[in-house]
């Protein structure tokens, strides 16, 4: 059995905390057995965890939010950052056909049956700035606007495409600009990102070691990116239609395929799931209620709410598109 945590000890929640603070817990099985999991906290009345148990299909993930509420005004934040959560685990048995609340009901007295995984908490005052974001905080992320690159087997065909890679992180330019002293171009963000980790007082130094100074990337290389066929960021996930540089980013924003988290259960799913019902977030909630409290519940409910509002928008902006087509 194998149960993989990331963030692997420490839970960080982002300020300002006179809001709702949120971070994620990302559980994996690795494993091959079916996996229980339960969340627990050293001061509940401080946290809402979404889903706070349930069952982990082999080869699956699940996301779970964890709300910091907002702190009265003037109250130190020392609670919080003392707060500590247990995660606790067990396989599920074959032949053990239960819901999950009796399932922690009988194992949960039963130590010698069960894993578990200590996190402390974190507050930081400061919200992440995506420019100083490392390659381990973008990994999950999938789109190539999210991500801020383009992998090269991503690219239909087998024609070399050296000539069109960024220098600094080896994938294929996005979005490019140049040094206005060497020519050289590279992805807007790993540019940016290097300058900021390159930081020098007297000058600004590019990767080839001269003054940067930027300018617009030549037209030809902007040619040469616009002939490029792309496979989709989310081919994986049953979009196969093959996209051309210059529509890649509108696509990804309405891409049905798109990975997205369900909103009740926290599955990963994709927009398409929920256009052709094959994810029903009716059944989601009902499932949920069966194992929450009223409160819990109510949360539930008002993210369900969410969860309708963004349909609609989503809707709206399709329906927009549609309209500007030439009939």
């Amino acid at each position: 059995m194998a149960l993989a945590v990331n963030p692997p000890t420490t839970l960080t929640f982002y300020g300002p905390f006179n809001v709702v603070s949120t971070t994620t817990l990302k559980l994996s099985n690795t494993g091959s057995d079916r996996l229980a999991f339960m969340l627990k906290t050293t001061t509940p009345r401080r946290f809402c965890v979404k889903p706070n148990n349930g069952f982990l299909e082999p080869n699956t993930n699940v996301v779970v939010q964890i709300l910091l509420q907002p702190s009265l005004p003037g109250a130190p934040d020392d609670e919080s950052n003392r707060s500590k959560f247990m995660l606790l685990w067990a396989v599920v048995s074959d032949n053990e056909q239960t819901d999950i609340v009796s399932f922690w009901k009988q194992h949960e007295s039963l130590p010698e049956k069960l894993q578990n995984i200590k996190l402390t908490c974190a507050l930081c005052p400061k919200t992440i700035d995506k420019e100083t974001q490392t390659d381990s905080d973008r990994e999950d992320l999938t789109s190539t606007s999210e991500q801020n690159c383009l992998d090269p087997e991503r690219i239909v065909g087998d024609s070399s495409v050296s000539e069109l890679e960024c220098p600094i992180c080896h994938n294929i330019l996005w979005k490019p600009v140049a040094c206005k002293t060497c020519e050289n171009a590279f992805c807007a963000y790993c540019i940016h990102k290097w300058i900021k980790q390159h930081d020098s007082k007297s000058e600004k130094l590019c990767p080839f070691a001269c003054t940067f100074e930027e300018k617009r990337a030549p037209s030809v290389l902007n040619k040469l990116l616009s002939k490029l066929q792309i496979y989709c960021a989310y081919r994986d996930n049953g979009y196969q239609q093959i996209l051309n540089y210059d529509a890649l980013e509108t696509h990804q924003k309405t891409c049905e395929y798109k990975s997205i988290i369900c909103s009740v259960c926290h599955v990963t799913i994709t927009n398409q799931n929920l256009t052709d019902n094959s994810h029903n977030i009716r059944q989601c909630f009902t499932d949920v209620q069966k194992t929450q409290t009223d409160s819990q519940v109510q949360v539930h409910l008002m993210t369900l709410l969410d969860v309708i509002d963004r349909q609609n928008k989503r809707i709206e902006a399709l329906e927009s598109q549609i309209n500007g087509i030439p009939s």
